[in-house]
């Protein structure tokens, strides 16, 4: 079961003729999930104490606040969000859980799939009571947002309304999305892994041919930050696609890229 809300507050921030109205903006979910493991998945040495099979289960919330705020000059849009389990919302790296195997003795861990395949569930002996015991899993935490201006130029030239120069507008934008490093490490159970933070810088020019075609050319730099080892102090994946990874983890990617965008 998932709820989800959203509230937006409407004012008019410049009375210019054409100019919309601003909005802030207040978003959140809350959500449950089990991940089931049926009793002919659970490991040999496990199936006694799990005769019924085992259920793990994990909670996800989000909180996003958010701002577009127009005038003649510009418009500035502001978001920020944190949660946990945000993959399905398009954060957190995509991370959804981890098993936490602090309590497990090692050596005597064993693994299952879920029912649907989404997550694998660890059993193993507990360390305080020295039982048998399903791993429980938490929700890897995440946070980030993004900030973008745009300026219309047309309109700061002065360019005649019914000329070709009259639709000229520039858009700069920078965004992060970042996973809680503690939850990044348990995720990969200590290894050398990425991206645990994303972050995009673009500047991106437009031009409105007509009201049903608008022309952009943008310049964009992707960079990626994977974690190091503890142990061996290297990174794993050395490349990515479209560019490599250098002595300190860092992933980069610059991009050129030019386009119409239709609207009706």
């Amino acid at each position: 079961p998932e709820l989800e809300a959203r509230a937006v507050l409407q004012f008019q921030l410049d009375k210019a003729p054409g100019v919309p109205s601003a909005e802030l903006m207040v978003s959140g979910f809350k959500a449950s999930r089990e991940a089931i493991v049926l009793p002919a998945d659970v490991p040999a040495a496990f199936a006694a104490a799990f005769p019924n099979g085992a259920t793990a289960s994990s909670d996800g919330f989000g909180v996003q606040v958010a701002a577009q705020l127009p005038t003649r000059w510009a418009t500035l849009t502001v978001s920020a969000y944190r949660g946990s389990d945000l993959r399905f919302f398009f954060g957190g790296q995509f991370t959804s859980t981890y098993n936490d195997t602090s309590d497990l003795v090692p050596g005597t861990t064993a693994d299952a799939p879920s029912i649907d395949g989404a997550t694998t569930q660890v059993f193993g002996t507990s360390a305080t009571t020295g039982l048998p015991e399903l791993a429980p899993q938490r929700s890897v935490r995440g946070y980030g947002g993004f900030i973008n201006l745009g300026l219309p130029l047309s309109k700061w030239f002065n360019a005649d309304p019914r000329g070709h120069n009259a639709g000229w507008q520039l858009g700069l934008h920078y965004g992060i999305d970042e996973v809680n490093a503690t939850d990044f490490r348990r995720l990969h159970d200590g290894l050398a892994a990425g991206p645990v933070k994303s972050t995009v810088g673009a500047v991106t020019l437009f031009y409105k041919i007509n009201p049903w075609c608008t022309f952009g050319a943008e310049e964009s730099l992707y960079r990626s930050y994977a974690v190091r080892n503890s142990t061996t102090g290297t990174f794993v994946g050395a490349t990515n696609a479209g560019g490599a990874m250098d002595g300190k983890g860092v992933w980069r990617d610059v991009r050129e890229e030019f386009g119409p965008t239709f609207t009706f």
